[in-house]
C-alpha cells in the first residue's frame, strides 16, 4: 500500500512528455511568504540562495540551497514562515500526462532490452523524488537554458522546451535512483556485517549468507566489497581473528580450545590464520599481551 509520502511523488509517463506552463530565476529581496493556493499544475523548485519553507496539506518542507521540492497538483500548498531576504530560486510550473500504465520502471530489476520497440514496451512510469539535493551542475545549467528558451516566446521552440524539461525531470529521476542505490548498498552492507559479527565464531558460509540476505553470493560479495574495500569471507575471517585475540588476552583458554570454539577443525590451521593476520602466533601474542 502507497505511503501518502508516495502518493504525493510525481509519475512521468515514459510514452508522453511534460508540458510547460511557466518558468523563470526569481529572486525575492524583502523576504516572502508562500501563497496560499491549490494548483491544477504541478511544481518544481530549486532554491540557489535562502530558503523557502512551505506547507503540502499537512507536511512542512524547507528547501535549502542546493535542494529542489516537487509540490503535486490537487493538494494545498502554503506558507507559515517568511522566508527570509535576498532568497532566490527556480520554479517550473507545468502538467503531467495522466498516468494509465500500471508498471513502475524499477532500475534494480533485470531486463532484456528488445531491439526494436512497440508501444506495450514504453508503457511505465518513473516515480520523481519528492525532495532532493542536487550535485551536479548540469542539471542547473539545464534549468537556465529551458528558462532562457521560455524566455523567447517562440511557439515554434515550445516542443523543444518540453523536450527539455522531459530530459532535466529525467536527469533528476537518474539522480535520485543512484542516490537510492547508494543507500541500498550500505544498508545491505550493514545487514551483512551484523550478520558475520553474530556468525563470526562460525565457518564462513556463503550459502548461509545467500540465505539470509536472499540475493545471490556473487552480487552480496560485489556490493560488499565496493563499500568495505574487503571480500565478505575476508572481512569474516579479521572478525574471527579479533575475537581470538580477545579470547587470548582475557581468558585463560588454551589455543585448541580457543581453535575449537571459532569452529577450526586444525589448530595448527587456527595458528597460521592468526599469525597471517596479527603478525604474532597465538602463544606470542599472549605473551606480549600479558607484559604489557
Amino acid at each position: 500500500m502507497e505511503s501518502e509520502l508516495q502518493k504525493k511523488q510525481l509519475l512521468l509517463a515514459a510514452d508522453e512528455m511534460p508540458l510547460l506552463r511557466e518558468c523563470a530565476f526569481f529572486k525575492s529581496e524583502d523576504g516572502f511568504v508562500h501563497p496560499n493556493r491549490v494548483l491544477d499544475f504541478d511544481v518544481l523548485i530549486y532554491v540557489v540562495s535562502g530558503s523557502v519553507q512551505v506547507v503540502e496539506d499537512d507536511q512542512e518542507y524547507c528547501i535549502l540551497p542546493g535542494e529542489l521540492l516537487f509540490l503535486k497538483h490537487g493538494c494545498h500548498h502554503y506558507g507559515t514562515k517568511r522566508n527570509p531576504p535576498m532568497t532566490s530560486w527556480y520554479y517550473f510550473h507545468f502538467y503531467l500526462p495522466e498516468i494509465t500504465a500500471q508498471t513502475r520502471f524499477d532500475p534494480f530489476e533485470s531486463f532484456t532490452y528488445a531491439r526494436s520497440l512497440n508501444k506495450e514496451n514504453h508503457s511505465f512510469f518513473y516515480q520523481l523524488p519528492k525532495k532532493m539535493k542536487l550535485e551536479s551542475y548540469s542539471n542547473i545549467a539545464q534549468m537556465q537554458e529551458i528558462c532562457d528558451l521560455f524566455e523567447k516566446r517562440n511557439p515554434l521552440e515550445r516542443l523543444l522546451q518540453n523536450t527539455m524539461l522531459c530530459s532535466l525531470l529525467l536527469n533528476l529521476y537518474h539522480d535520485s535512483e543512484s542516490d537510492r542505490k547508494v543507500a541500498l548498498s550500505r544498508q545491505r552492507t550493514d545487514q551483512m556485517i551484523a550478520y558475520l559479527q553474530k556468525h563470526c565464531e562460525e565457518k564462513f558460509s556463503s550459502v548461509d549468507i545467500e540465505t539470509y540476505m536472499g540475493l545471490s553470493y556473487k552480487h552480496l560479495n560485489d556490493v560488499f566489497k565496493k563499500e568495505t574495500g574487503m571480500t565478505l569471507q575476508k572481512y569474516h575471517c579479521q572478525m574471527r581473528m579479533e575475537r581470538a585475540a580477545r579470547l587470548l588476552q582475557q581468558t585463560d583458554l588454551t589455543v585448541t580450545q580457543i581453535s575449537e570454539r571459532l569452529g577450526f577443525d586444525e589448530v595448527f590451521y587456527f595458528s597460521n590464520v592468526f599469525k597471517k593476520q596479527m603478525k604474532l602466533s597465538p602463544m606470542s601474542y599472549r605473551k606480549k599481551c600479558v607484559r604489557i
